[in-house]
């Protein structure tokens, strides 16, 4: 009991002194904050059913790519997570291949293309498909969502230090896929 009050004494000093160090917030900075407070209180409404049907959509689609890539690799890829069996096999194609990073998946379905290495091109297709990040925030709204059905916490005032900007937590909604209708070629 004695040690948990000697840590309380320090600890409130400590805090006395960075509250005599670091200055208040500016009213510009207090009135955002508070705003950033109210919306990760309140929270954005998810359709949890629809969301479930996008983890079973984005599973099968993974399930679909590896059996593709397998029968287009006669075997020698298994899955399109098997970046290294990728380029391997590429390279028995006859197409120049030393790395698969994101930036080389044009210049192989250039190559590709000219070569008239169709299935190297569906193979880039499929590892190019597979790979978006995007589809991994499906589980991470199912993990965020709340008894009501919202998710809260999502944005932090001043998160990103370098900028002073928001930055977004959990699922990072500011990050989401945005549909740009016209190029898309979708409609309402």
């Amino acid at each position: 009991v004695e040690r948990l009050g000697i840590y309380c004494d320090q600890d409130i000093r400590s805090e006395s002194e960075i509250d005599r160090t670091v200055p208040d917030l500016s009213p510009y900075e207090q009135c955002m904050y508070t705003i950033d407070q109210r919306v990760n209180d309140r929270g954005f409404p998810l359709d949890v059913p629809s969301i479930c049907r996008a983890v079973d959509v984005v599973e099968y689609a993974k399930k679909r790519a590896n059996q593709l890539v397998k029968e287009y690799t006669d075997g020698a890829v298994s899955k399109v997570t098997e970046v290294q069996k990728i380029v391997d096999w590429i390279n028995t194609q006859g197409i120049k291949c030393t790395s698969f990073r994101k930036g080389d998946h044009d210049d192989l379905l250039i190559t590709s293309a000219t070569q008239g290495a169709t299935k190297v091109e569906q193979v880039i297709k499929l590892r190019r498909g597979s790979s978006k990040t995007s589809t991994s925030k499906f589980l991470k709204m199912l993990e965020c969502v709340c008894a009501d059905g919202r998710a809260r916490g999502q944005f932090q005032f001043n998160g990103a230090t370098q900028t002073l900007r928001w930055a977004g937590r959990l699922i990072q909604p500011q990050n989401l896929r945005r549909i740009d209708w016209a190029r898309d070629g979708a409609t309402i």
